[in-house]
């Protein structure tokens, strides 16, 4: 019989060893007022040689003595409750692969719920942070970490969050149960895309457009002639709208951890692209009265009325979309996220923001962002096809060589439309009717050089390649370069090309 026990024993301790498991037992006093701490001791043989550290508070050892004496028969109160507690350094148990699993007994086992204090479970070998992301072997893809405090459910055989949540801001991080149980902290990643606009576009060409949109408006600012009349007006609000666009882009769209100023990153790129897009529209229809139709309205009330119309929809198009979102979606259909602070939701998951970016997502990006700009580019497409095709129509009419214009001043007359007018979003839009990553990365390739470097193309066509507005920047960087040319002079060949800026603008316009 004492071989059958010590045979017993030993196979157990095989077993043990084989899974892991390092047990700990010890009497609690009924009346302590101090939580009841479990931290493994280290072992070699561990996979882990920082195990979770349990904390049970003494309120629940009171809960289990108030549970337990009611149903005692015993008239005597015991002044102890043995607790047990298991670790298994290995989930073979418990149908998972490297999880480890701590958990907590108190007295003969009998459930303890609905704990007012949480037991805590602390988890100081695990390293991965909620949120994170890190790279695939797809370019256009990365891996999202979440983790997930869990307890093993024994009527179904699998792991439950009911009752448990994580609260990811301490270190090491921590699990909060309300009740005792098997605990465990499952680390997952979830594929979601990856951040394609931060891989691809180039901060070069984010830095020098930003910088030819600055230049671009303080030329045009500069002229005291030019700053007066109605196109230039309407280019000037383009590009203070793209300017606040790409300075925006360039230092918060990245940002996707910071909570609240992401969201804040998110509502700004919006409005300011959406305002950037009405201006574009207005641009087009200006065109379009001046050149198809040979008629342009000077009634002091257009630049009031279409400044409404370029900041005003955008506002109740933004503002509309932050309240069936953040408002009421997030608060409706909550994400079950199990973080223990509910505010923390809103800034992981959001119906209106993406995850890993501060920009737009779902629905939001698709009826509040994507509908409304697809809308103004085909009236800027078909604005830009009649106004094109008018042109080449005057100049097929033309009787005289010197009246015609010759390919490549209608490759510059294009080429001035489409970088006002966004003709390159059309790679944007092409980027959503296939998933093939061939196709998908030439398309994002195109569409991130080409808009990247609208703010450059613009400055270029409208400040570099008229004579007129050349001079006011060129002038005085030549002056302070060679300190032969005065300021004098510089006014005066200003003055002596008002007529050619007048020519060249028009001929853009035309």
């Amino acid at each position: 019989m004492q071989k059958i026990k010590k045979i017993r024993g030993a196979f157990a301790r095989v077993i043990l060893w084989f899974i892991h498991i390092f047990t700990q037992v010890q009497d609690i006093y009924v009346n302590s007022k101090d939580p009841v701490v479990f931290e493994p001791a280290l072992s070699s043989n561990l996979n882990t040689f920082n195990p979770p550290v349990i904390n049970i508070p003494a309120t629940a050892i009171a809960k289990f003595t108030q549970t337990r004496g009611k149903r005692s028969t015993n008239s005597s109160q015991p002044t102890t409750v043995r607790s047990a507690f298991i670790y298994y350094d290995r989930s073979t148990l418990f149908d998972s692969e490297n999880v480890s699993v701590i958990s907590a007994e108190l007295g003969d086992g009998s459930p303890v719920n609905n704990l007012t204090d949480p037991v805590k479970i602390q988890h100081p070998g695990e390293a991965a942070n909620y949120g994170e992301k890190t790279a695939t072997d797809n370019s256009f893809m990365a891996a999202r970490t979440t983790l997930e405090c869990v307890h093993w459910d024994f009527n179904r055989s699998a792991w439950s969050t009911n009752g448990c949540c994580l609260d990811h801001s301490t270190d090491p991080k921590e699990c909060r149960c309300n009740h005792l149980t098997n605990f465990a902290l499952l680390v997952n990643s979830k594929i979601v895309p990856s951040d394609v606009a931060l891989d691809i576009v180039s901060d070069v060409g984010c830095i020098l457009s930003i910088l030819g949109l600055a230049f671009t408006i303080i030329v045009h600012c500069l002229h005291r002639e030019l700053r007066r009349r109605r196109p230039a007006k309407i280019l000037i609000n383009i590009c203070c709208n793209l300017l606040v666009v790409y300075l925006i882009f360039v230092t918060g769209v990245s940002r996707a951890n910071a909570g609240h100023a992401c969201t804040l990153v998110a509502v700004l790129l919006h409005y300011f692209m959406l305002t950037t897009w009405c201006w574009m529209a207005v641009y087009s229809y200006d065109m379009y009265m001046s050149v198809v139709k040979v008629f342009r309205e000077d009634t002091g009330g257009f630049l009031q009325r279409v400044s409404a119309f370029s900041y005003g929809s955008p506002l109740v198009v933004v503002s509309l979309t932050l309240a069936l979102t953040l408002g009421y979606a997030d608060h409706r259909s909550k994400v079950a996220t199990n973080l223990c602070n509910e505010d923390d939701a809103n800034i992981f998951y959001s119906t209106y923001r993406a995850e890993n970016m501060c920009w737009l997502t779902g629905h939001s990006l698709n009826f509040a962002f994507l509908l409304p700009v697809g809308i103004l580019f085909l009236f800027n497409l078909g604005v830009f096809v009649t106004v094109l095709r008018e042109i080449s129509c005057k100049n097929i009419e033309a009787q005289t060589s010197s009246m015609k214009r010759t390919n490549k001043q209608m490759f510059i007359i294009a080429s001035s439309m489409s970088a006002i007018m966004g003709m390159t979003w059309v790679f944007g839009y092409l980027m959503l009717i296939s998933n093939d990553e061939i196709y998908f990365s030439i398309m994002s390739w195109l569409f991130a050089i080409f808009n990247t470097l609208q703010g450059v193309v613009i400055f270029f066509l409208t400040s570099v390649r008229s004579p007129e507005l050349r001079k006011i920047w060129w002038v005085p960087i030549r002056s302070i370069v060679s300190q032969n040319t005065s300021s004098t002079s510089g006014s005066r060949g200003l003055g002596t090309n008002s007529q050619s800026y007048k020519e060249t603008f028009q001929s853009t316009q035309s």
